[in-house]
């Protein structure tokens, strides 16, 4: 369910203590002063005034903050990206140990190796062995 907040339409004269009012009203202010009216309102108004204070202070610390988000998004991403090659390579790997382990106690009870033997060349539990050779 979507619902659309038009701050165009906001009437001035609603007084209701809603927190999404405020906040309609915060986004939808014009100068300086009615900002810090808003801030002194509620704490976190306050410190969303505070935020916008520090990122409109000047262009340079604008595009340091926007570099270091974007900074910090590119290393999650490259994270989780780096994260799930991981673990397919682990996968590929698992899959290809039990496949040679599996052909080596085949091999070995070819052989004539009792499920003992089996279980102690391969270093598996009885268990494991018993599961291959079912």
């Amino acid at each position: 369910m979507f619902q659309i907040l038009e701050l165009k339409k906001l009437p001035g004269e609603v007084r209701t203590g809603d927190d999404i009012v405020n906040w309609m009203r915060f986004f939808k202010g014009k100068s300086k002063e009615e900002f810090e009216r808003m801030a002194k309102t509620s704490e976190y108004l306050g410190e969303a005034y505070e935020a916008l204070q520090k990122l409109s202070a000047d262009d340079q610390k604008r595009l340091e903050y926007e570099a270091r988000e974007k900074a910090l998004k590119d290393y999650n991403t490259q994270m989780g990206s780096a994260e799930r090659r991981g673990e397919k390579r682990g996968e590929k790997r698992g899959i290809k140990k039990g496949i040679h382990l599996t052909k080596r106690v085949l091999s070995l009870q070819a052989q004539g190796k009792s499920e003992q033997e089996i279980i102690a060349e391969c270093g598996i539990t009885a268990e494991e062995a018993r599961e291959i050779l079912a």
